[in-house]
């Protein structure tokens, strides 16, 4: 037991001291950690008073009690243009403008099928998953086909020739 630390103390498993906590909602025992209590600068201790499973579940029961209060709520304020705008400058510090313009030159279309139906989610940015570069806007299924190829020209040769062969 550590004396000038608050809180109650109990041996672990591999007998290390293990700092614990009653949750004030369940009144559960249990290590005060972040995988079972929220981190929360305001108290002394620097973790909320309740357990996160009772968070969770005070959470749960609010949004199916309230669930097209907080429907609508979205509605209005949730705008799908800006938040892609914002996505985009984000992830690949692409602008508006540069992202039309690499459509632009494409052709308007997906850069692997040539399609312009580009699916729910819209023209995709594809990138190099290990240096991050654009290499240009594909629709959902390309995106996914190549994704799922691993990005591998090699594994992707290796379909053509399956694909070839069983045709």
């Amino acid at each position: 037991m550590e004396a000038e630390s608050p809180g109650l103390w109990v041996k672990g498993f591999r007998g290390e001291s293990i700092k614990m906590k009653v949750c004030s909602k369940c009144k559960k025992g249990l290590p005060l950690t972040t995988e079972y209590f929220s981190p929360c600068k305001a108290n002394q201790d620097g973790f909320r008073g309740r357990c996160r499973d009772c968070i969770n579940r005070e959470n749960r029961k609010y949004r199916s009690k309230n669930k097209e209060q907080i429907n609508q709520y979205g509605r209005e304020h949730y705008n799908k243009d800006e938040e892609r705008i914002k996505w985009l400058k984000k992830k690949y510090n692409l602008t508006p403008e540069a992202f039309d313009i690499l459509l632009h030159n494409q052709g308007g279309v997906c850069a692997i099928c040539k399609t312009k139906d580009w699916g729910k989610q819209g023209p995709i940015v594809d990138h190099n998953h290990i240096t991050g570069q654009i290499r240009g806007i594909l629709c959902s299924i390309c995106n996914k086909g190549i994704g799922c190829l691993q990005d591998s020209p090699t594994i992707l040769r290796l379909a053509t020739d399956y694909l070839e062969k069983a045709n």
